[in-house]
C-alpha cells in the first residue's frame, strides 16, 4: 500500500488484494464482531433469565448466574493469553458459547437451592443439600461435556483443537465459580436477610412450594412422554438414520476466503482479480537436487513441462520454471555447465528467480497453473502430476505441493476428521459415564443414546438447509454430544434420585421432570442465547450457520432429553422392576 501510494498512478485506481491482504484486513473485522456478539450474547442471556427463570428474592437475582459467567468468561481470556491460543474465526466463536454453556452451572446450583430454601431449610442446610445432591450430577455433566469436547483434539485442523481445549478450560472455571462464588454469595445474602428479619413466633412453617406455568406445563406432559414409547422411539430412530445417510451428500469447504463475507470490499477486489485472472489455481511441484543447475536437471524439467503442457492441456494453463528462466536469458539454448547456468541465474533480477529456486540452488519449483477447475479435476490433476514425476533423474526428489494440495488434503481431513472427532466424544463420553455410574452399562447407555441420535437430526437438517462442512462445522458432532449430554445426566440423576426416595417408575419421571425440567429449559435457552449471538456476525458467514445450526441442535437436544429420553428410562426400569417382581417368590 505504501509503495502505490508513493508511485503517483494518475488516471486509474490501484487496489491491493488477495489473500494476504485478506487475512491482514479480516483481524479488524474479527474484533469488531466479537464485540458486538458479546453484547447481544449478554442481552440475551438478560432477557431469558428474567423470563424463565424465577427464583426468591428481588428480580434481579435471576441474573446473578450470568454475573458468575462472566467471571468464568475472563478467567477463560486470561488462560487464552497464558496458552497463547491466537484469535481466529473459530477460536473467537468461543466467548458468545460459553457464556450459554458457563450459565447452566449457575443456573443449576441456584435452581436447587432456592428448591430446598423453599421447603423451608435453614440457609445452612439449604446449602449443604444443594451441593449434595446436584453437585455430583452437574460434576458428572461437565465431565461427560469435557470428554465430548476432547474429541475436538483430534481434528486435523488446529485451530479447532485450540476450539476444543478453550471450552473445556471455560466450563470448568463456570463450573468452579459457580460452586465456590455463586453459593457463598447466595448463603451470605440469606444469612443477612434471616438476621434482619423479625424473630418468628414458634417454628417456621415450611414454605409452600410454588408452581409455575412451566413446572404445570412439563407435570402434564409426562405422563403422555411416558406412556408413548411405540411412538416416540421410532420416530427418532427414523430421523436419525435420515440425517445419517444425508450426512453422506453435504458438501465440505476448505477455502478460507468463502468463510468470509461477500460483500465486504475486499472481497469484492478479490473476485474481481479472480475474474481477470480467471480463477487461476497453480499447483506446485519441488524438486529437489544437490545441485538443481545441472544442465541434465534443467533438461528434464523441460521435458516435465513440455508433457505437462499436452496431456494436460485442458485443465493446465501455463507452467513456468528456473529452466525457462535460463532458455529465455539465452536466447532458447541451453548452457552447457552449472557453472554457466549460474552466471545466467546471478544476472537476473532476485524478484524474477525467488519463486522459482532457492539461493543455494538445492530446490526448486515448477508452477503449474490452471482455471476454472472443480474439486474432482483438481484431484485427478494432482494424481496425474504424481505419476509424472514417480521416476527423476538420480539424485532428484520431487514433491507435488502448493495450496491446491492444500485444501484437498484439508477436505478430506476433515471430511474424515469429522466422523472420527464424533466417533471419539460419543466414545469417550459412554466411557466416562460407564465409570462414573459405577460400571452401569445401562445408565452410561441410556445418558448418551438421546444425544447420539441427534447428530443424525443435525446431518439432516445441515442438507436441508443447504449449509456446508467447515472448520466449524466439522466439529458439530462432538460439540452437541458434550453440550447435549448435560440435560441427560441432569435429569436421570433427579430420576434416580426419587426412585430412591420409593416413587414408582412413572411418579419418579413425572417429579423429577416437573422439578427439575425448569432449570433444563433455562439451561438449554440460555444455550441457545448464547449460540444465537453468532448470528450477528454478518462478516463471517461460517459463524452464522455456525449459529443457525447449533441453536437448532441445542433446541433438538431439549427435546430429546424430555420426549426420549424419559420414554426409554421409564420403559427400561418398568420392565426391569416387572421381570424382578415375575421372580420374587
Amino acid at each position: 500500500e505504501e509503495a502505490i501510494a508513493a508511485a503517483g498512478f494518475t488516471g486509474v485506481e490501484p487496489v491491493v488484494t488477495g489473500t494476504p491482504t485478506i487475512t491482514s484486513q479480516v483481524k479488524d473485522s474479527m474484533t469488531s464482531s466479537m464485540r458486538n456478539m458479546f453484547i447481544v450474547a449478554i442481552f440475551l442471556m438478560l432477557l431469558i433469565l428474567a423470563l424463565i427463570f424465577s427464583v426468591r428474592g428481588f428480580f434481579a437475582w435471576r441474573w446473578l448466574p450470568l454475573g458468575m459467567v462472566a467471571i468464568g468468561v475472563v478467567y477463560t481470556f486470561g488462560a487464552m493469553g497464558v496458552l497463547s491460543v491466537p484469535l481466529t474465526m473459530v477460536t473467537m466463536a468461543v466467548f458468545p458459547i460459553l457464556i450459554g454453556l458457563g450459565v447452566d452451572y449457575a443456573i443449576q446450583f441456584h435452581n436447587r437451592y432456592d428448591e430446598e430454601a423453599r421447603r423451608g431449610e435453614t440457609v445452612a442446610k439449604a446449602i449443604i443439600d444443594s451441593v449434595t445432591h446436584i453437585g455430583p450430577a452437574t460434576g458428572i455433566a461437565l465431565i461427560a461435556a469435557c470428554l465430548g469436547f476432547a474429541g475436538l483434539f483430534f481434528s486435523p485442523v488446529p485451530t479447532i483443537q485450540d476450539f476444543g481445549r478453550m471450552l473445556i478450560i471455560g466450563v470448568i472455571a463456570c463450573y468452579l465459580v459457580s460452586i465456590f462464588l455463586l453459593l457463598p454469595v447466595l448463603y451470605w445474602h440469606d444469612r443477612r436477610a434471616a438476621s434482619r428479619a423479625p424473630a418468628s413466633k414458634g417454628k417456621d412453617k415450611p414454605k409452600r412450594e410454588r408452581v409455575g406455568m412451566v413446572e404445570r406445563g412439563l407435570h402434564c406432559l409426562a405422563p403422555w412422554v411416558i406412556k408413548n414409547p411405540a411412538i416416540i422411539i421410532p420416530i427418532a430412530l427414523v430421523l436419525t438414520v435420515s440425517g445419517l445417510i444425508a450426512d453422506l451428500h453435504i458438501e465440505t469447504v476448505t477455502d478460507e476466503t468463502k468463510l468470509i463475507s461477500q460483500d465486504l470490499p475486499m472481497m469484492q477486489d478479490l473476485r474481481t482479480l479472480e475474474a481477470v485472472a480467471r480463477g487461476q489455481i497453480t499447483t506446485n511441484l519441488l524438486v529437489e537436487a544437490e545441485d538443481i543447475t545441472e544442465p541434465a536437471i534443467l533438461a528434464w524439467m523441460l521435458q516435465l513441462e513440455h508433457r505437462i503442457g499436452v496431456e494436460q492441456a485442458v485443465m493446465v494453463t501455463s507452467t513456468s520454471s528456473v529452466a525457462d528462466l535460463v532458455l529465455q536469458a539465452t536466447s532458447g539454448e541451453m548452457p552447457q555447465s552449472s557453472q554457466q547456468v549460474k552466471q545466467v541465474l546471478e544476472m537476473l533480477p532476485a524478484s524474477i528467480k525467488r519463486n522459482l529456486i532457492t539461493d543455494d540452488y538445492t530446490a526448486a519449483n515448477i508452477v503449474v497453473s490452471s482455471s476454472g477447475m472443480e474439486i474432482d479435476q483438481i484431484k485427478e490433476l494432482i494424481a496425474q502430476l504424481t505419476s509424472y514425476t514417480a521416476h527423476p533423474p538420480a539424485g532428484v526428489s520431487v514433491a507435488v505441493t502448493g495450496m491446491s494440495v492444500v485444501q484437498i488434503e484439508l477436505l478430506e481431513a476433515m471430511s474424515g476428521g469429522r466422523v472420527k472427532m464424533t466417533l471419539i466424544g460419543v466414545g469417550f463420553v459412554f466411557l466416562g459415564l460407564f465409570f462414573l455410574f459405577r460400571f452401569s452399562v445401562l445408565r452410561a447407555f441410556m445418558a448418551t443414546l438421546p444425544i447420539g441420535l441427534i447428530i443424525g437430526w443435525s446431518s439432516g437438517l445441515m442438507y436441508l438447509s443447504g449449509v456446508k462442512y467447515t472448520p466449524l462445522t466439522a466439529g458439530l458432532g462432538a460439540l452437541i454430544i458434550g453440550i447435549g449430554v448435560e440435560y441427560t445426566i441432569m435429569l436421570m440423576m433427579r430420576y434416580y434420585e426419587e426412585r430412591g426416595k420409593g416413587e414408582a417408575p412413572v411418579e419418579a419421571m413425572t417429579t423429577a421432570m416437573t422439578n427439575i425440567g425448569r432449570a433444563i429449559i433455562a439451561s438449554a435457552l440460555t444455550t441457545i442465547g448464547g449460540f444465537g449471538a453468532l448470528l450477528i456476525a454478518w462478516d463471517f458467514p461460517v459463524l452464522r450457520d455456525f449459529g443457525i445450526v447449533t441453536t437448532i441442535n441445542v433446541f433438538f437436544a431439549l427435546v430429546s432429553t424430555l420426549f426420549v429420553l424419559p420414554t426409554l428410562i421409564v420403559w427400561i426400569d418398568s420392565w426391569r422392576e416387572k421381570r424382578r417382581l415375575a421372580r420374587s417368590p
